[in-house]
């Protein structure tokens, strides 16, 4: 972890000063670490330079493990007939589960290949060219700024789209342990690890000081964080000018998908008007910068792997493709 961000952090349960023991560090990262909060008494840690902050307490599942696990339910004739399958024949779903099998093997750049032409596959041209601008808008939003917090991180996808911008360094989160370590790995690989600093937390209870952090960025992180009143009074709380953030969100029709939504209890991840209320009932002030409507079809399975890659849309459906803006009404 970065020696930088190190005077920012506090214990994402109370909030109170932390305690640290360190165990390995050199002139720019703490490498191995343990802190013991002075209130609550929880403990967190920092493991081969990645920090730790999620309470012992807290059961967490973890979805990104699920994803490592999932070829345990591929066959072994699936697995083959897809590493021998030329790339051309396969759909965005082989793609996915074999992007999968590559990540396991420690093949990072062509995982990385494989995800831009399973996206090419998936989605219309205009979804591509409508995503496409919204990460550049989103770049020059950030351009020349210092800290970043990124929330719901994952495989890094936005910021392989921002790597061009001028920035000091960028703190990428995720719940989950597993990914930070493929993370750190990709980002190693791609020489761009250097500015990252990177957390396992949970977003609903960050581990900073209030008003520590200039910019938060997010793709598609609303979607997948439990409790969005929780996360955005985070956000109030720790936030000093803007959070950015790239959202699908869904009509609120009573078609297919919005049962499916509705009955997985995800009104308030993919519906905007709920968002727009829980910004608004924490004082934010919600900003929509660019929005554009796209068609999205059906899920559907693979030609060799007779599985789905994602739940949603179950049925075709035009969906809103938004770059949008929190900060305090205060500010």
């Amino acid at each position: 972890m970065l020696k930088m961000i190190f005077s920012l952090l506090v214990c994402p349960i109370c909030k109170s000063n932390l305690h640290w023991d360190v165990y390995n560090e050199d002139y720019k990262r703490i490498i191995n670490a343990k802190a013991l909060c002075v209130e609550c008494k929880n403990t967190y840690h920092i493991s081969d330079e990645i920090g730790y902050f999620l309470c012992e307490k807290e059961l967490i599942e973890d979805s990104w493990q699920y994803e490592k696990n999932v070829l345990d339910e591929l066959s072994e004739n699936e697995i083959q007939q897809l590493l021998k399958a030329p790339i051309s024949t396969l759909n965005d779903v082989d793609l996915y589960y074999l992007g999968q099998i590559k990540r396991q093997q420690g093949k990072h750049n062509t995982y990385n290949k494989l995800k831009v032409i399973e996206r090419q596959k998936r989605y219309s041209t205009k979804y591509l060219k409508v995503m496409q601008g919204l990460f550049e808008t989103m770049q020059n939003l950030i351009s020349n700024k210092s800290i970043l917090l990124d929330i719901a991180t994952g495989t890094g996808t936005l910021l392989r789209w921002l790597e061009k911008a001028n920035f000091d360094l960028v703190i990428c989160s995720d719940i989950s342990y597993y990914i930070m370590k493929e993370l750190k790995k990709d980002l190693i690989t791609r020489n761009t690890y250097e500015k990252a600093s990177l957390l396992v937390m949970n977003a609903e209870k960050m581990p900073f000081l209030p008003k520590s952090i200039p910019f938060i960025t997010s793709y598609l992180g609303l979607g997948h964080i439990s409790d969005n009143k929780s996360f955005l009074n985070e956000v109030k709380r720790v936030l000093i000018e803007d959070f950015y953030s790239i959202e699908i969100f869904y009509p609120e029709n009573n078609d297919s998908n919005h049962k499916y939504i509705t009955q997985n209890c995800m009104e308030e991840n993919l519906f905007e008007r709920l968002i727009f209320d829980i910004a608004n009932k924490n004082d934010l002030l919600y900003t929509s910068i660019k929005k554009e409507y796209v068609q999205l079809d059906a899920v559907k399975s693979g030609i060799i792997i007779n599985k789905t890659s994602h739940k949603l849309p179950i049925e075709a459906t035009e969906v809103t493709l938004n770059l949008l803006n929190i900060k305090n009404q205060q500010h």
